[in-house]
């Protein structure tokens, strides 16, 4: 038992490190500046803002379902390293959607990963 309460000790520590790398530093530098990064949290909030805007003839982009998924994943992520540290707890993908296209509309020139990364701030739970 003792080894599993470690684990999750030191898993949440690292989640934690890991939303703070995401974050902008005070210097002005990001995740992307100094650690590697892959999938579609690289792209730019205008990009998800254009994405997901309606396509042609309807429906999204392509690119949507792949950067709302990494969004999901990466908040599935963080919340499976805390015991009691949820950031989809009391919220359904549709409302991280929605407050993604929020964030994103108000800084299109951050990463979809800097957004992800302040929707964990700002949902705790």
């Amino acid at each position: 038992m003792a080894n599993d309460e470690t684990r999750r000790t030191n898993a949440w520590g690292l989640a934690c490190l890991i939303v703070a790398a995401v974050l902008v530093t005070g210097d002005g530098a990001t995740a992307a500046d100094t650690h590697r990064m892959e999938g579609n949290g690289n792209a730019s909030c205008a990009n998800w803002t254009e994405a997901r805007a309606p396509a042609p003839g309807g429906g999204m982009t392509q690119d949507h379902p792949l950067q709302a998924q990494w969004v999901l994943g990466f908040l599935t992520g963080v919340g499976v390293f805390g015991r009691t540290f949820d950031p989809l707890k009391n919220v359904d993908a549709q409302g991280v959607l929605a407050w993604m296209d929020n964030y994103c509309q108000a800084n299109p020139l951050d990463s979809i990963a800097t957004a992800a990364a302040d929707f964990v701030l700002q949902h705790p739970h």
